[in-house]
């Protein structure tokens, strides 16, 4: 792995094969506008061997909710169902690789699912996060600009920051010497990355026999911006034989909020009775014979289906506005007196049994109107 020598920026590699060697490419800055605001928020990293996203969709849903950046490794899904992640993350941006990246395999009689990668962020922090092209299948690895320490001032000091996570498939305890963990001891200490000191020996893995058990995830640096680890204890929810594990840094990203007012929405109601039938006939039969194979859940069909029922009602049912929001703006002092005169006259006519006709409650209400 090359370290990266570029001042305001971190690289998050996240693997779990041998180290390459790799290359790193320089994202330009964005400039800023004057319409927003700065905050700060600390940089914290999860990584988990999820073994399929499918079958642990739960769990990564649990995790999703610490709005941290999360490496997976071993996500299960081929290129062509990698939007899985962004449907199971809808919180997050995902960059994901899989197994066959490189050369992408169709969906007809798929093999079962195998390794891959993904790193997935929070939306809150895109801006300060690019994606590299540096990595494989196995090997995936972003780029995050504006990061601050908690005792620095100036970014101009933040150089040569290398974060790497992810199931290392050996050992960094020292009891452990066979041939994969003395390579993979050698290839720390010559890049010096290292764990936090709390680590201890807790283990990531447990072997499916219930005995035996080993430490193989990590989340490593080559400094000291790393505070604290935190292995996860074992989940009902967790399926995989691996546990998570979660580093604190002292890094803080300058996040920039627009300050854009507030949208307006619109809400319609669809006139059935003036709908085409068959144009909303058409467009059904059209999609259908698109809908995934027999190796999907009844979940994907089910999102597929509404999805082909949606758009064939967008083309082919009419609809009117009922309600429209916009931003509320303030109103004058004579505007507000004419409002009150307005509700109180409402409310005059409603406790009055809401006369109608020519009665002077409803005449008067209609004029204050």
């Amino acid at each position: 792995m090359q370290m990266v020598k570029e001042e305001e920026s971190i690289n998050l590699f996240f693997r779990n094969s041998e180290p390459q060697e790799q290359t790193t490419r320089h994202p330009q800055n964005g400039h800023g506008n004057r319409n927003t605001q700065q905050s700060r928020q600390r940089l914290n990293i999860i990584t988990c061997n999820i073994e399929g996203v499918k079958g642990n969709s739960a769990y990564l849903s649990d995790l999703s909710k610490e709005q941290d950046i999360i490496c997976l490794q071993e996500h299960w899904l081929w290129s062509f169902e990698l939007q899985k992640l962004d449907e199971k993350l809808t919180d997050y941006k995902v960059f994901g690789r899989s197994h066959d990246c490189n050369e992408p395999i169709t969906n007809y009689q798929i093999p079962r699912g195998r390794a891959g990668v993904a790193i997935a962020w929070p939306q809150k922090f895109d801006k300060v996060i690019s994606k590299l092209d540096d990595g494989n299948e196995r090997i995936i690895a972003i780029e995050i600009m504006k990061a601050l320490t908690s005792h620095l001032t100036s970014r101009a000091n933040m150089i040569n920051h290398t974060i790497s996570c992810g199931d290392l498939n050996g050992s960094l305890i020292s009891t452990r010497n066979n041939k994969h963990y003395i390579s993979l001891k050698q290839f720390t200490s010559v890049n010096g990355l290292k764990p936090t000191r709390d680590i201890q020996s807790k283990p990531t893995y447990f072997h499916t026999d219930g005995k035996a058990t080993s430490q193989i995830e990590y989340i490593l640096s080559n400094n000291d911006i790393l505070l604290s680890t935190n292995i996860y204890s074992q989940d009902p929810v967790n399926t995989p034989t691996h546990v998570p594990i979660k580093t604190c840094t002292n890094l803080y990203l300058e996040i920039k909020k627009n300050s854009k007012s507030k949208t307006n929405s619109v809400a319609y109601k669809l006139i059935w009775e003036e709908m085409d039938k068959d144009i909303y006939i058409n467009e059904i039969d059209k999609h259908l014979q698109y809908l995934p194979s027999h190796e999907t859940t009844a979940d994907d069909k089910l999102k597929c289906v509404m999805g082909i029922l949606h758009k064939a009602t967008k083309l082919a049912v009419p609809s009117r506005i009922i309600k429209l929001n916009g931003p509320k703006r303030k109103a004058s002092p004579d505007v507000k007196r004419l409002i009150g005169i307005s509700k109180n006259r409402h409310r005059l006519w409603n406790d009055a049994g809401r006369p109608r006709d020519d009665l002077p409650l409803f005449k008067e209400k209609k004029e204050a109107k």
